[in-house]
């Protein structure tokens, strides 16, 4: 079962991003195959579910000095709020950018103290580098929540972020971003798949904070033409039809490499 998840997850949103730029899929964020999934863990968030016309923007590795303001500017202009997934050694120097973050709000998560692949580092080390980035994060903003590097979690991932009251949140529409290049074909995929309580990953830092800010400044309009609102994930799940429900987040087993 090893890394089976994250296999799944990647081929499936190949596959996907393939039929929506070919005009061969009709239908939205094939929510019945994520579900399909193996395992089930508690508290795990991909999606939220709700009735409400609205989706939760998330953006990931951040923040860069020039590509950040980029991407807010997007989202200011077209009235959008996301939560930034921070690295915490992207902090020093850009305390000003974090506080614009809030001030416009948006909200802040954890995503370690740099981009990399969370499960593969040593126990000590983990501990280390989660706590580090939790107490820089929050010496900004409450933190409610935590994204592992590459989208994989195991037993140690859950106990730290449940120690700190933290919850997980992956993602259930992933445009591939690092590896397309065209903003045009992200905001295609995007607009194609989404459906209320969607939650969409992007990612910042040099070219992929530049195709992110092109990607939304194409798709937003689109999206609110659909009559969906684009918000943090705090705002989507405080609109959860079915938060004290065992079944209310999809979840998958951890990682156990």
């Amino acid at each position: 079962m090893r890394n089976l998840q994250r296999q799944l997850l990647m081929l499936t949103s190949l596959f996907l991003l393939s039929t929506a730029l070919t005009g061969c899929m009709h239908e939205a964020e094939p929510r019945w195959l994520v579900r399909a999934l193996p395992g089930s863990y508690p508290d795990v968030v991909y999606f939220v579910p709700t009735e409400a016309r609205a989706i939760a923007l998330t953006i990931d590795d951040g923040l860069d000095a020039d590509t950040t303001p980029a991407i807010l500017d997007v989202l200011r202009d077209h009235e959008a709020t996301a939560t930034f997934f921070l690295v915490s050694n992207s902090l020093p120097g850009n305390e000003a950018l974090i506080q614009r973050i809030l001030s416009e709000g948006h909200e802040i998560g954890h995503h370690m103290t740099r981009d990399t692949v969370t499960v593969k580092l040593p126990h000590d080390e983990l501990e280390d580098q989660f706590n580090e980035a939790a107490d820089a994060l929050e010496a900004f903003a409450p933190i409610t929540w935590f994204r592992p590097g590459s989208a994989r979690y195991n037993d140690r991932v859950l106990a730290l972020t449940q120690a700190r009251g933290y919850r997980i949140a992956l993602a259930s529409v992933a445009p591939l971003d690092t590896l397309i290049s065209s903003p045009h074909s992200m905001a295609t995929f995007i607009n194609w798949m989404v459906e209320p309580g969607s939650v969409v990953v992007l990612h910042d830092v040099s070219d992929r904070g530049r195709r992110t800010a092109a990607t939304l400044d194409e798709l937003l309009p689109i999206l609110q033409n659909r009559g969906y609102e684009v918000m943090t994930l705090g705002a989507l799940d405080a609109l959860s039809t079915a938060r004290s429900n065992s079944g209310a987040f999809l979840a998958t087993e951890p990682d156990r490499g």
